[in-house]
């Protein structure tokens, strides 16, 4: 029992350090194809001085002796310029330039009155008008609600092929323009059901609403159509396989640094605390270096990775964590406290045993979450309608992820009650970081 609790040391600190860095060099090796992708964040101006903020991923070999086709990545409302840039990145590694645009101007430099210029038609012209692509072979994906803001585009009818991904049921009407439509299998509103009936050129995939993004059939889908309608003749050196993809290693990769990132900072604080002696001032000063120092470390670490020239992401495929600008924007006092009590409710043992409350969280929102998605793999209806909880389908899985990993590090750093207390607040300060990206995504 004396030895209970002493699992963090400086050691694994140092151990677990070396392997986050190796993890992001990794992911962005993966993400660049070994250099032979160049990735920049840019802003493409409309005619009325608007700026779109998007994500440009150029082939190393395009150029105005080797013009590329190009491809346009609208991710919507729900989304920003990184969100699907793991497809953008299977489109590059195959020859094609990619443009991930958003759907709203971040910075005005020009008359605000009336309304921009639709972010479609400013990435078309922006993507036509490059030296180092085809302006004959353009190409545009859609995902989610982007289905929206594609249809109203004057330029739609202009690009040689296009692809809408998981649209919203009033989205899903037949278009006189030819466009494939992919959906989920495991859709499970009635209305986009019934919707879907009524289109010839619709695609099922065996993946739910939101998994349609990371589903590896869905990419090679993409991949094999627009490298049929927007092959060149001759192509070379560009290698093609849709079924060769890095896209899901890289976004296991995005998540694993998260957590790998909430681990350190959870040591390096028990660490810090474990510094202390015998007097209160010393105790206290130990502890607020504890929170503060690693609490510090997660926002600028976050903060370096996002806008360094590396530009290495975390987080899920959706919505990566964003800097702290986003985080000051939706940050209030009381969830903050709501976030740090609940973490402090959860790590509180049962009976002086090594059984805490947040076991038992875990336990019954993965016993609910089991319940909820596993019909689905059977049948029409989910787990989520026999409850009449479909609203929660992604709350509840949600929690399970918190309070399974609150679980972890409560039970491996509690040693005593300082060390136990600082984990509790660093992992609810460090889960409100995340809540309040969230707050930056509409539902989709």
């Amino acid at each position: 029992m004396k030895n209970r609790g002493k699992h963090f040391s400086s050691n694994l600190l140092i151990s677990l350090l070396c392997v986050f860095l190796l993890m992001a060099g990794f992911s962005r090796y993966i993400e660049t194809d070994s250099g032979n992708i160049l990735i920049h964040d840019i802003d493409v101006e409309s005619f009325d001085c608007y700026l779109y903020g998007a994500r440009l991923f150029r082939p190393i070999q395009a150029s105005s002796m080797n013009r590329r086709p190009s491809i346009l990545i609208v991710p919507g409302d729900s989304g920003n310029r990184y969100s699907g840039d793991h497809i953008a990145m299977e489109f590059a590694r195959r020859g094609f330039v990619v443009l991930t645009i958003e759907n709203k101007p971040h910075d005005v430099s020009g008359p605000v009155d009336g309304e921009p210029e639709n972010p479609v038609d400013s990435a078309y012209t922006f993507l036509t008008t490059r030296f180092f692509t085809d302006p004959d072979r353009t190409g545009l994906v859609s995902l989610y609600a982007g289905a929206e803001t594609v249809k109203i585009a004057i330029h739609y009818e202009d690009f040689t092929s296009r692809a809408f991904v998981s649209p919203k049921a009033t989205d899903l009407s037949e278009s006189s323009v030819p466009a494939s439509i992919l959906t989920a299998k495991y859709e499970t509103s009635p209305e986009y059901r019934k919707a879907a009936e009524s289109v010839k050129t619709l695609k099922v995939f065996p993946a739910s609403h939101y998994g349609m993004i990371a589903n590896s059939s869905v990419i090679a889908a993409l991949l094999e159509q627009f490298h049929e309608d927007l092959a060149i003749p001759n192509d070379s050196p560009f290698w093609f396989s849709a079924d060769s993809q890095r896209a899901l290693l890289l976004l296991i990769m995005r998540i694993a640094l998260l957590f790998l990132l909430i681990v350190i900072c959870v040591d390096m604080g028990v660490l810090i605390t474990k510094l202390h002696r015998k007097r209160v001032i010393w105790q206290v000063l130990c502890v607020a270096a504890g929170i503060l120092v690693p609490f510090g470390f997660f926002v600028l670490t976050d903060e370096f990775m996002n806008n360094f020239l590396i530009s290495v992401r975390m987080g899920s495929p959706f919505h990566y964590l964003s800097p702290i600008r986003n985080i000051s924007k939706y940050f209030s006092i009381l969830p903050f406290l709501l976030f740090l009590g609940i973490s402090a409710c959860m790590a509180l043992p049962v009976k002086r045993g090594r059984t805490y409350i947040t076991d038992f969280c875990a336990l019954t929102a993965l016993l609910l979450s089991l319940f909820g998605f596993l019909p689905i793999l059977f049948g029409s209806t989910s787990g989520w309608e026999m409850l009449s909880i479909t609203h929660l389908r992604f709350i509840i899985p949600l929690i399970a992820v918190y309070a399974g990993l609150n679980s972890l590090l409560v039970r491996i750093s509690a040693e005593n009650r300082l060390t136990r207390a600082v984990s509790v607040i660093l992992t609810g300060g460090i889960f409100y970081i995340i809540y309040c990206n969230l707050l930056d995504v509409v539902l989709i």
